[in-house]
């Protein structure tokens, strides 16, 4: 999906890191059809030079599948995602919001779009997604709230998560 400084430490240097991540364009078979983010101009110039068929996505409306909206719920606790792609609209309703989510969907999407799967129907399935043990999972007691954000912790995702964690903490003072 992206290239961060999460897995450095296995790569040894972000150089080495980027070039691995981008094996997957250039290994890739010569009528092989590709996903990539077009908001990381690394990712998009290795996947556009390989001249493969190719599909975007991302934040800008030039990708070909994009955020065109994002919507927090009450409390922070749930997130509606309007993914774009030409004239078309489709919301994914997140039952948790994490701000790494709507990326993430975006991705999904476009490989769904890819193998000949709507952007309508990929967005009704991505509703159904509640989350993975220990990234970001919610838990209700009858006094608290337990946030498990421990999976594979690193400095870039509990970022991500004290964001997410604050947002819907000011959400829920409101």
């Amino acid at each position: 999906l992206n290239i961060g400084k999460t897995h450095v430490g296995e790569f040894g240097s972000l150089k080495a890191l980027v070039q691995t991540k981008l094996e997957i364009f250039n290994d890739s078979e010569k009528d092989a059809f590709q996903v990539a983010l077009y908001d990381d101009q690394r990712i998009l110039d290795c996947a556009i030079s390989t001249g493969k068929k190719t599909v975007t996505f991302g934040r800008s409306e030039k990708a070909d599948l994009f955020i065109a909206d994002i919507k927090e719920g009450v409390n922070g606790a749930a997130m509606t995602v309007t993914l774009g792609h030409k004239e078309e609209r489709a919301d994914i309703n997140f039952k948790v919001a994490h701000e790494t989510w709507p990326i993430n969907a975006a991705g999904a999407a476009a490989l769904a779009l890819a193998a000949g799967v709507s952007l309508e129907k990929s967005c009704f399935a991505l509703s159904s997604f509640t989350g993975v043990g220990g990234r970001y999972k919610i838990i209700e007691t009858k006094k608290n709230t337990v946030i498990d954000d421990a999976y594979n912790a690193n400095p870039d995702s509990m970022l991500s998560g004290l964001s997410s964690l604050i947002r819907g903490f000011k959400e829920r003072q409101k």
